[in-house]
């Protein structure tokens, strides 16, 4: 039986996540022929769908970004108060980050330095960050946060996942969940009311 042809989406997935193992085995040392080697391609196949390697890792940025942002914008299947939401989608995160591996890593290790990311990148950011808040608002309207600026909250959370990503790439892999619960519970500690 014959496979069913390619499609230019199916390739760059291919070619995408070949980048991703061989960054998790090489890190910035990996070339264009390793990624072609790995996906089983020429480097000429490759270029014809990216113009060059910064291009295979804005595009394993983008993929993350885009997933991350859908994960935290999405809304549950049935109404959660803030902690439940909170931790909601901070385990979806968790599972997601575990589920691609490779890729998440690569991503977050290949990523341009916040004001060099592409306007893309920057909307996905943007759009992140304005969904952490409308979270975080739900959190004080609930009187879970004291009554403080939603984006210092969206801040500091967003900087305590941060440490947690560059533990778990740098130390890692150890089982998110039980940190993201730490976390989460620091964070409602010192936000609380009372």
């Amino acid at each position: 039986m014959a496979q069913p042809p390619k499609t230019a989406v199916t390739r760059r997935r291919r070619i995408l996540d070949a980048a991703a193992r061989v960054v998790r085995q090489k890190g910035r040392g990996a070339t264009i022929d390793d990624i072609a080697k790995e996906a089983n391609y020429s480097p000429a196949a490759l270029y014809r769908h990216f113009p060059g390697k910064d291009a295979i890792f804005q595009g394993l940025s983008h993929e993350i970004g885009a997933r991350m942002l859908e994960i935290f914008s999405e809304a549950p299947p049935l109404k959660l108060s803030f902690e439940q939401h909170l931790k909601w989608v901070l385990y979806r995160l968790a599972e997601f980050a575990n589920d691609e591996r490779d890729v998440f890593i690569a991503a977050i290790s290949w990523a341009p330095p916040v004001g060099l990311e592409s306007d893309e990148a920057n909307a996905h950011r943007s759009a992140f960050g304005d969904a952490m808040i409308a979270l975080m608002k739900q959190g004080i309207e609930e009187g879970v946060l004291r009554e403080e600026a939603p984006e210092l909250y969206a801040m500091a959370f967003g900087g305590m996942l941060n440490a947690l990503n560059e533990a778990w790439i740098l130390t890692g892999p150890f089982d998110l969940k039980p940190r993201i619960d730490e976390l989460y519970t620091l964070f409602l500690r010192g936000a609380s009311p009372a």
